[in-house]
C-alpha cells in the first residue's frame, strides 16, 4: 500500500508538476510498476513457465478463437439491431 501511495505521488509529480500527459505518465508508471514487481518477486517464485498449448490439426487454439471471433463480429455488425446502430 504504501508503494502505491508513492508510485501515486510520482503519478502526480509528473502530471501535474511538469504538466506532462496523464496517460502517458500512468501508462510509464504502470510499466515501471510491472516491471520492479517482476524483477523483486523473480527470487522469490522462481521463473514463471506458461504450459504448452496444445495444436489442433496442425494450427494454434488462437487461430480458431480468430476465426470465431470473425463470425462473431460479422454476425452482430450485420444481423442484429446494435449492429445496425454501430453501422449507423
Amino acid at each position: 500500500i504504501f508503494i502505491g501511495g508513492l508510485l501515486g505521488l510520482l503519478h502526480g509529480f509528473f502530471s501535474i508538476t511538469l504538466g506532462g500527459d496523464q496517460v502517458v505518465s500512468g501508462m510509464g508508471i504502470w510499466i515501471l510498476g510491472f516491471g520492479l514487481t517482476t524483477y523483486i518477486g523473480n527470487p522469490f517464485t522462481g521463473p514463471l513457465g506458461l504450459p504448452r498449448i496444445p495444436k489442433f490439426l496442425g494450427l494454434s487454439p488462437f487461430f480458431y478463437i480468430g476465426i470465431a471471433l470473425v463470425v462473431i463480429t460479422w454476425f452482430v455488425l450485420s444481423k442484429t439491431s446494435l449492429g445496425l446502430r454501430i453501422r449507423s
